[in-house]
Protein backbone atom coordinates (compact mmCIF):
# COMPACT_ATOMS: atom_id res chain seq x y z
CA UNK A 1 0.00 0.00 0.00
CA UNK A 2 2.96 2.24 0.48
CA UNK A 3 3.79 2.13 -3.10
CA UNK A 4 0.42 3.69 -4.06
CA UNK A 5 -1.67 6.45 -3.64
CA UNK A 6 -5.30 6.86 -4.25
CA UNK A 7 -6.63 9.87 -7.02
CA UNK A 8 -10.05 10.17 -7.95
CA UNK A 9 -11.53 10.46 -11.33
CA UNK A 10 -14.60 10.69 -13.55
CA UNK A 11 -13.65 8.17 -16.65
CA UNK A 12 -17.43 8.70 -17.96
CA UNK A 13 -18.67 12.17 -19.06
CA UNK A 14 -20.23 14.14 -21.51
CA UNK A 15 -21.15 17.65 -21.98
CA UNK A 16 -22.45 19.57 -25.31
CA UNK A 17 -19.85 18.02 -27.49
CA UNK A 18 -22.43 15.96 -28.56
CA UNK A 19 -26.17 15.97 -27.09
CA UNK A 20 -25.71 16.80 -23.57
CA UNK A 21 -24.84 20.10 -21.97
CA UNK A 22 -21.84 22.90 -20.83
CA UNK A 23 -19.15 23.41 -22.93
CA UNK A 24 -16.28 21.37 -23.18
CA UNK A 25 -13.65 24.14 -21.69
CA UNK A 26 -15.86 24.38 -18.59
CA UNK A 27 -16.14 20.53 -18.32
CA UNK A 28 -12.04 20.39 -18.11
CA UNK A 29 -12.08 23.61 -15.48
CA UNK A 30 -14.57 22.11 -13.42
CA UNK A 31 -12.20 19.08 -12.91
CA UNK A 32 -8.96 20.52 -12.87
CA UNK A 33 -10.71 21.79 -9.73
CA UNK A 34 -11.90 18.37 -7.21
CA UNK A 35 -10.70 15.88 -9.32
CA UNK A 36 -6.93 13.92 -10.20
CA UNK A 37 -8.45 12.24 -13.31
CA UNK A 38 -10.80 13.16 -15.83
CA UNK A 39 -11.81 11.14 -19.30
CA UNK A 40 -14.28 12.96 -21.36
CA UNK A 41 -16.11 10.17 -23.39
CA UNK A 42 -18.58 12.01 -25.90
CA UNK A 43 -21.34 9.51 -27.28
CA UNK A 44 -19.80 8.49 -30.97
CA UNK A 45 -22.10 5.96 -32.81
CA UNK A 46 -25.32 3.50 -32.90
CA UNK A 47 -24.57 0.82 -34.82
CA UNK A 48 -28.31 -1.06 -34.15
CA UNK A 49 -30.27 2.02 -32.79
CA UNK A 50 -33.90 1.87 -33.68
CA UNK A 51 -36.05 4.33 -35.02
CA UNK A 52 -38.08 6.35 -32.34
CA UNK A 53 -41.41 7.90 -32.31
CA UNK A 54 -41.26 11.24 -32.98
CA UNK A 55 -38.20 11.10 -34.71
CA UNK A 56 -36.53 10.72 -30.86
CA UNK A 57 -33.32 9.42 -32.44
CA UNK A 58 -32.81 12.26 -34.39
CA UNK A 59 -30.85 13.49 -30.80
CA UNK A 60 -27.99 10.57 -31.25
CA UNK A 61 -28.12 11.43 -34.72
CA UNK A 62 -27.36 15.27 -34.61
CA UNK A 63 -25.09 14.21 -31.00
CA UNK A 64 -22.78 12.25 -33.03
CA UNK A 65 -22.41 14.68 -36.34
CA UNK A 66 -21.00 17.64 -32.95
CA UNK A 67 -18.45 14.51 -32.31
CA UNK A 68 -17.48 14.49 -35.37
CA UNK A 69 -17.14 18.27 -36.03
CA UNK A 70 -15.02 18.56 -33.00
CA UNK A 71 -13.09 15.30 -32.68
CA UNK A 72 -10.10 17.86 -33.43
CA UNK A 73 -10.63 19.37 -30.20
CA UNK A 74 -11.44 16.95 -28.67
CA UNK A 75 -8.13 15.55 -29.33
CA UNK A 76 -6.16 18.74 -28.79
CA UNK A 77 -7.32 19.69 -25.11
CA UNK A 78 -7.16 16.12 -23.93
CA UNK A 79 -3.49 16.21 -24.46
CA UNK A 80 -2.85 19.83 -23.06
CA UNK A 81 -5.00 19.29 -20.34
CA UNK A 82 -2.74 15.66 -19.13
CA UNK A 83 -0.26 17.13 -16.92
CA UNK A 84 2.14 14.83 -15.26
CA UNK A 85 1.82 15.56 -11.42
CA UNK A 86 -0.58 17.46 -11.55
CA UNK A 87 -4.03 16.09 -13.63
CA UNK A 88 -4.38 13.09 -16.18
CA UNK A 89 -6.57 13.75 -18.97
CA UNK A 90 -7.69 10.38 -21.12
CA UNK A 91 -8.79 10.61 -24.85
CA UNK A 92 -11.63 8.08 -24.91
CA UNK A 93 -14.95 8.39 -26.49
CA UNK A 94 -18.28 6.33 -25.55
CA UNK A 95 -19.97 3.42 -28.26
CA UNK A 96 -23.46 2.51 -27.90
CA UNK A 97 -24.99 -0.87 -28.95
CA UNK A 98 -28.78 -2.23 -28.02
CA UNK A 99 -27.86 -5.94 -28.52
CA UNK A 100 -23.68 -5.87 -27.08
CA UNK A 101 -24.30 -3.31 -24.62
CA UNK A 102 -22.27 0.15 -24.32
CA UNK A 103 -18.59 0.72 -23.97
CA UNK A 104 -16.06 3.99 -23.35
CA UNK A 105 -13.01 3.26 -25.19
CA UNK A 106 -9.88 4.44 -23.84
CA UNK A 107 -6.69 5.41 -25.71
CA UNK A 108 -3.15 5.32 -24.18
CA UNK A 109 -2.01 8.07 -26.35
CA UNK A 110 -2.79 11.20 -27.55
CA UNK A 111 -4.39 12.03 -31.14
CA UNK A 112 -5.88 8.76 -31.50
CA UNK A 113 -8.72 8.32 -34.36
CA UNK A 114 -12.55 8.52 -33.84
CA UNK A 115 -13.50 4.20 -34.93
CA UNK A 116 -16.65 3.47 -36.26
CA UNK A 117 -17.48 -0.53 -35.58
CA UNK A 118 -20.48 -2.48 -36.20
CA UNK A 119 -19.77 -5.34 -34.01
CA UNK A 120 -18.20 -5.52 -30.59
CA UNK A 121 -15.91 -8.35 -32.12
CA UNK A 122 -14.54 -5.40 -34.14
CA UNK A 123 -14.58 -2.87 -31.49
CA UNK A 124 -12.24 -5.58 -29.46
CA UNK A 125 -10.07 -6.19 -32.14
CA UNK A 126 -9.27 -2.83 -33.03
CA UNK A 127 -8.61 -2.09 -29.09
CA UNK A 128 -6.06 -4.99 -29.10
CA UNK A 129 -3.95 -3.30 -31.85
CA UNK A 130 -3.74 -0.19 -30.67
CA UNK A 131 -3.06 -1.15 -26.37
CA UNK A 132 -6.63 1.00 -25.50
CA UNK A 133 -9.23 -0.83 -23.15
CA UNK A 134 -13.07 -0.72 -23.10
CA UNK A 135 -15.34 -0.59 -20.04
CA UNK A 136 -18.34 -2.05 -20.48
CA UNK A 137 -21.32 0.28 -18.49
CA UNK A 138 -24.72 0.23 -16.89
CA UNK A 139 -24.59 -3.35 -16.52
CA UNK A 140 -27.91 -4.55 -15.52
CA UNK A 141 -30.25 -3.08 -18.01
CA UNK A 142 -32.08 -5.75 -19.73
CA UNK A 143 -29.57 -7.57 -22.78
CA UNK A 144 -31.11 -6.34 -25.93
CA UNK A 145 -31.80 -2.66 -24.23
CA UNK A 146 -27.79 -1.44 -24.07
CA UNK A 147 -27.40 -3.84 -20.74
CA UNK A 148 -24.45 -6.06 -20.62
CA UNK A 149 -24.15 -9.05 -22.95
CA UNK A 150 -22.04 -11.63 -21.61
CA UNK A 151 -21.99 -13.64 -24.13
CA UNK A 152 -18.88 -11.32 -25.76
CA UNK A 153 -17.33 -9.76 -23.23
CA UNK A 154 -13.57 -10.01 -23.91
CA UNK A 155 -11.93 -9.77 -20.26
CA UNK A 156 -8.43 -8.71 -22.34
CA UNK A 157 -9.33 -5.61 -23.03
CA UNK A 158 -11.68 -4.72 -20.42
CA UNK A 159 -10.60 -5.48 -17.06
CA UNK A 160 -12.87 -3.35 -15.11
CA UNK A 161 -16.45 -2.45 -15.19
CA UNK A 162 -18.21 0.50 -14.27
CA UNK A 163 -20.47 -0.65 -11.72
CA UNK A 164 -22.54 2.92 -10.34
CA UNK A 165 -23.37 6.06 -12.63
CA UNK A 166 -26.23 8.38 -12.25
CA UNK A 167 -28.13 4.84 -14.30
CA UNK A 168 -27.87 3.47 -10.51
CA UNK A 169 -25.95 1.11 -9.26
CA UNK A 170 -25.66 -2.51 -10.90
CA UNK A 171 -23.42 -4.70 -7.95
CA UNK A 172 -27.37 -6.85 -7.97
CA UNK A 173 -30.72 -6.74 -8.24
CA UNK A 174 -31.70 -4.95 -4.65
CA UNK A 175 -29.04 -2.74 -4.27
CA UNK A 176 -29.28 1.28 -3.81
CA UNK A 177 -29.11 3.46 -6.12
CA UNK A 178 -32.40 1.89 -8.36
CA UNK A 179 -32.40 1.88 -12.51
CA UNK A 180 -35.16 4.69 -12.09
CA UNK A 181 -33.86 7.88 -14.21
CA UNK A 182 -34.02 6.66 -17.73
CA UNK A 183 -36.35 4.81 -19.99
CA UNK A 184 -34.63 1.73 -20.96
CA UNK A 185 -36.32 -0.14 -17.70
CA UNK A 186 -34.76 -1.43 -14.68
CA UNK A 187 -32.43 -3.86 -13.35
CA UNK A 188 -32.32 -7.36 -14.59
CA UNK A 189 -30.55 -10.01 -12.50
CA UNK A 190 -28.95 -11.68 -15.18
CA UNK A 191 -27.44 -8.56 -15.89
CA UNK A 192 -25.92 -7.18 -12.42
CA UNK A 193 -21.90 -7.73 -11.30
CA UNK A 194 -23.00 -10.70 -9.02
CA UNK A 195 -24.37 -12.67 -12.36
CA UNK A 196 -21.17 -11.74 -14.06
CA UNK A 197 -19.10 -12.79 -11.45
CA UNK A 198 -21.12 -16.55 -11.12
CA UNK A 199 -20.19 -17.03 -14.68
CA UNK A 200 -16.35 -16.55 -13.80
CA UNK A 201 -15.41 -12.91 -14.92
CA UNK A 202 -13.16 -12.10 -12.77
CA UNK A 203 -13.40 -7.56 -13.53
CA UNK A 204 -11.94 -4.75 -11.10
CA UNK A 205 -15.16 -2.15 -10.61
CA UNK A 206 -14.87 1.47 -11.14
CA UNK A 207 -17.91 4.37 -11.08
CA UNK A 208 -18.10 7.20 -12.65
CA UNK A 209 -21.03 9.82 -13.49
CA UNK A 210 -22.56 9.61 -16.64
CA UNK A 211 -23.26 12.97 -16.15
CA UNK A 212 -24.89 15.03 -18.91
CA UNK A 213 -24.83 18.21 -17.17
CA UNK A 214 -21.04 19.33 -17.88
CA UNK A 215 -20.25 18.20 -14.80
CA UNK A 216 -18.01 15.48 -13.51
CA UNK A 217 -17.52 13.96 -10.43
CA UNK A 218 -20.73 15.21 -9.30
CA UNK A 219 -21.65 14.19 -5.87
CA UNK A 220 -23.64 10.91 -5.75
CA UNK A 221 -23.36 9.75 -8.99
CA UNK A 222 -20.12 7.71 -8.67
CA UNK A 223 -16.49 8.02 -8.99
CA UNK A 224 -13.48 5.50 -9.34
CA UNK A 225 -10.69 5.26 -7.11
CA UNK A 226 -7.59 4.66 -8.69
CA UNK A 227 -4.13 2.96 -6.70
CA UNK A 228 -1.42 3.65 -8.80
CA UNK A 229 1.92 4.92 -8.21
CA UNK A 230 2.03 8.54 -9.12
CA UNK A 231 -0.24 10.78 -10.82
CA UNK A 232 0.60 10.10 -14.55
CA UNK A 233 -1.41 8.65 -17.59
CA UNK A 234 0.36 5.84 -17.90
CA UNK A 235 0.52 5.12 -14.23
CA UNK A 236 -3.53 5.69 -13.65
CA UNK A 237 -3.85 3.13 -17.04
CA UNK A 238 -1.30 0.50 -15.81
CA UNK A 239 -4.19 0.46 -12.59
CA UNK A 240 -6.81 0.20 -14.29
CA UNK A 241 -5.30 -2.77 -16.22
CA UNK A 242 -4.06 -4.18 -12.99
CA UNK A 243 -7.73 -4.07 -11.34
CA UNK A 244 -6.18 -1.52 -8.22
CA UNK A 245 -9.49 0.20 -8.56
CA UNK A 246 -12.80 1.20 -5.98
CA UNK A 247 -16.20 2.57 -7.19
CA UNK A 248 -18.10 5.12 -4.53
CA UNK A 249 -21.30 6.34 -4.72
CA UNK A 250 -20.57 9.39 -2.51
CA UNK A 251 -18.41 10.28 0.11
CA UNK A 252 -14.40 9.29 -1.12
CA UNK A 253 -14.03 6.67 1.11
CA UNK A 254 -10.54 5.04 1.20
CA UNK A 255 -10.31 0.99 0.76
CA UNK A 256 -7.64 -1.04 0.53
CA UNK A 257 -7.26 -4.71 0.63
CA UNK A 258 -4.59 -7.22 0.52
CA UNK A 259 -4.83 -11.35 0.96
CA UNK A 260 -1.97 -13.34 1.50
CA UNK A 261 0.19 -10.10 1.36
CA UNK A 262 -1.19 -9.69 -2.56
CA UNK A 263 -2.75 -7.02 -3.77
CA UNK A 264 -6.01 -6.06 -4.46
CA UNK A 265 -6.90 -7.18 -8.26
CA UNK A 266 -4.38 -9.92 -8.53
CA UNK A 267 -5.29 -13.24 -9.02
CA UNK A 268 -3.59 -15.87 -6.74
CA UNK A 269 -3.16 -19.88 -7.24
CA UNK A 270 -6.09 -21.56 -4.50
CA UNK A 271 -4.70 -21.77 -0.74
CA UNK A 272 -7.10 -22.63 2.14
CA UNK A 273 -4.87 -19.98 4.60
CA UNK A 274 -6.43 -16.85 3.54
CA UNK A 275 -5.34 -14.08 5.51
CA UNK A 276 -6.87 -10.38 4.58
CA UNK A 277 -5.68 -6.99 5.25
CA UNK A 278 -8.44 -4.07 4.74
CA UNK A 279 -7.49 -0.67 5.29
CA UNK A 280 -11.01 1.64 5.02
CA UNK A 281 -11.33 5.42 5.75
CA UNK A 282 -13.80 7.61 5.13
CA UNK A 283 -15.20 11.38 6.05
CA UNK A 284 -17.94 10.05 8.16
CA UNK A 285 -18.40 6.94 10.41
CA UNK A 286 -18.80 3.74 8.41
CA UNK A 287 -21.80 1.79 9.38
CA UNK A 288 -20.03 -1.67 8.70
CA UNK A 289 -17.24 -3.41 6.17
CA UNK A 290 -18.32 -7.02 4.42
CA UNK A 291 -16.30 -9.47 3.11
CA UNK A 292 -18.66 -11.47 0.37
CA UNK A 293 -17.57 -15.02 -1.26
CA UNK A 294 -19.23 -16.61 -3.85
CA UNK A 295 -22.11 -13.49 -3.82
CA UNK A 296 -22.61 -14.24 -0.52
CA UNK A 297 -21.48 -11.89 2.87
CA UNK A 298 -19.48 -14.29 5.00
CA UNK A 299 -17.78 -11.64 7.34
CA UNK A 300 -19.37 -8.76 8.69
CA UNK A 301 -16.96 -5.93 10.76
CA UNK A 302 -18.83 -2.76 12.22
CA UNK A 303 -16.19 -0.24 13.14
CA UNK A 304 -18.86 0.95 16.32
CA UNK A 305 -18.01 -1.94 18.45
CA UNK A 306 -14.40 -1.21 18.45
CA UNK A 307 -14.20 2.28 18.65
CA UNK A 308 -14.24 4.23 22.54
CA UNK A 309 -15.75 7.40 22.40
CA UNK A 310 -13.35 9.90 23.45
CA UNK A 311 -15.37 13.04 23.22
CA UNK A 312 -15.11 15.83 20.75
CA UNK A 313 -13.37 15.19 17.37
CA UNK A 314 -10.14 17.11 17.24
CA UNK A 315 -9.12 18.99 14.82
CA UNK A 316 -11.36 20.46 11.75
CA UNK A 317 -14.64 18.50 10.02
CA UNK A 318 -16.27 18.05 6.99
CA UNK A 319 -19.65 19.85 6.31
CA UNK A 320 -21.78 19.22 3.56
CA UNK A 321 -23.85 21.49 2.03
CA UNK A 322 -27.15 21.65 -0.88
CA UNK A 323 -28.48 24.01 -2.54
CA UNK A 324 -31.09 24.41 -5.42
CA UNK A 325 -33.81 27.00 -7.26
CA UNK A 326 -36.28 24.63 -6.73
CA UNK A 327 -38.37 23.45 -9.95
CA UNK A 328 -36.55 23.80 -13.08
CA UNK A 329 -39.96 24.36 -15.51
CA UNK A 330 -41.69 26.95 -13.52
CA UNK A 331 -38.59 29.43 -13.09
CA UNK A 332 -37.69 29.00 -16.76
CA UNK A 333 -34.25 28.55 -15.97
CA UNK A 334 -31.35 26.59 -17.92
CA UNK A 335 -29.73 23.70 -15.93
CA UNK A 336 -26.49 24.54 -15.71
CA UNK A 337 -24.63 27.61 -13.36
CA UNK A 338 -21.47 28.22 -11.37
Amino acid sequence: MNDYQLFWGDLHNHNAVGYARGSIERTYDIAQEHLDVLAFTPHSQWHDMPEMPNDAHMKWVNGFKVLQDNWPKVQRLAAESNRKGKFVSILAYEWHSSFFGDYCLYYPGDHSPLKYHNHVRDLQNYVKGTEAMIVPHHLAYKQGWRGANWDYLEPSVSPVMEIMSEHGLSEHDRAGFRYIRHSMGGRWTRNTLQAALQRGFRPGVIASSDDHLGYPGAYGEGLAGIWAKELSRAAILDALWNRRTIAVSGDRIRLFATLNDQQMGSEIPFTREREFEISVQGKDEIEKIEILKHNRVVYRYFPEDYVRDDGPWPGRVLSRIEFGWGPWGDLNMTRIAD
